[in-house]
């Protein structure tokens, strides 16, 4: 892609941002609540993308006559990077003005934990459940992949606490068990596991994220027999976090006792 097709992604990708930042601000209110505030924030935030399209428009004009144009597109490519992450944390940003967003699918869902594993520290209560399918994720899905390798990295930074409750139904030699297995070297501190039957008793799929920096979130739903690939919820909602929060921590408990 040329460096003039670059720039307008960047400025499309801009203003976009700066549509849904201005659209969660103002959801919900009534007329009488929207002040000349917001309508003069829009106007000031779009006419500054002009003005940054316009104006790195004329330097990289400027620059391409004095240097090699490969040097300008590592630039650009750069800042295109920059901007595709900070839309990934679109989502966690509509999370502080909405008590519930609904992810379409599986991989919008993992998505959104993958951006939050680049937080510095947090705690997580997750559920790695199968019920009646035993078989191992598809070894292609690059996403759930990109999700095990962040879970890792994240577990593995020992900056954060990890709790999981994994389905006893997988064999041995699931990359799952292995994994588990591997973690739990580091001390409970940092991971702790336990393992339930999700045939005789079917839990919901959460992930809840506590964060030092921000509100906790938790996100159910997914899969479930007869469903292998449902949407999931996310919500900041207090009353629904503690309810899933006193959910798994109930489960876990029960399921420490039974091992012991």
């Amino acid at each position: 892609m040329g460096w003039r097709a670059r720039l307008a992604v960047l400025g499309f990708c801009t203003g976009t941002a700066v549509l849904i930042v201005v659209g969660v601000q103002i959801y919900g209110k009534t007329d009488s609540d929207i002040t000349s505030k917001y309508l003069l924030w829009v106007f000031f935030a779009l006419y500054a993308t002009h003005l940054f399209i316009n104006l790195a428009g004329t330097a990289v004009n400027e620059v391409i006559s004095d240097r090699d144009e490969k040097a300008v597109l590592e630039r650009i490519d750069t800042n295109e990077k920059s901007i595709l992450e900070k839309l990934s944390d679109i989502p966690s940003l509509i999370a502080r003005h909405s008590d519930l967003i609904v992810f379409p699918d599986q991989n919008a869902g993992l998505e959104h934990c993958i951006a939050n594993c680049r937080y510095q520290k947090f705690s997580v209560r997750n559920t790695v459940l199968r019920y009646e399918d035993v078989a191992s994720a598809d070894p292609n899905d690059t996403v759930y992949r990109r999700w095990l390798d962040s879970r890792k990295t994240a577990i593995g930074s020992l900056k954060n606490n990890w709790k999981e409750i994994v389905s006893s139904n997988f064999e041995d030699s699931d990359p799952h068990i292995m994994f588990s297995k591997e973690m739990s070297k580091l001390g409970t501190r940092y991971y702790d596991w336990q393992r339930v039957d999700d045939k005789a008793h079917p839990m919901v799929q959460l992930i809840l994220f506590e964060f030092d920096d921000k509100d906790a979130e938790v996100i159910f739903g997914w899969d479930f027999p007869g469903n292998r690939r449902g949407p999931s919820v996310l919500s900041t909602n207090p009353a629904v976090v503690r309810y899933f929060k006193g959910y798994f921590d109930y489960w876990f408990a029960e399921l420490k006792k039974q091992s012991s």
